[in-house]
């Protein structure tokens, strides 16, 4: 576990990607969810919602790319991802 925490606190960039591809495999996404917790948990708020809109921003032109919508990612970020970030930030 120590291992996966360095990579996702590696940068924003690898934190981003590990948080989307959680986020496409349905038994992975508590652990996506985890690397968004770990993020604001450590560095703030700020850089948390960095990483989250980065994660976002990948899911939503992966959506658009594999004929989706966006809508979808904006439900699954206020359902999913808001009120974890929330409590963290709290936190």
């Amino acid at each position: 576990m120590q291992g996966i925490a360095r990579f996702v606190m590696r940068n924003r960039f690898s934190g981003a990607a590990f948080i989307l591809m959680c986020s496409l495999l349905p038994l992975f996404v508590w652990f996506g969810n985890a690397a968004l917790a770990l993020w604001t948990l450590r560095r703030g708020a700020i850089e948390g919602a960095t990483v989250a809109g980065l994660a976002l921003a990948g899911y939503i032109l992966l959506g658009l790319v594999t004929g989706g919508s966006k809508e979808g990612a904006l439900v699954f970020v206020l359902l999913l991802w808001l009120p974890l970030f929330v409590a963290a930030a709290v936190l």
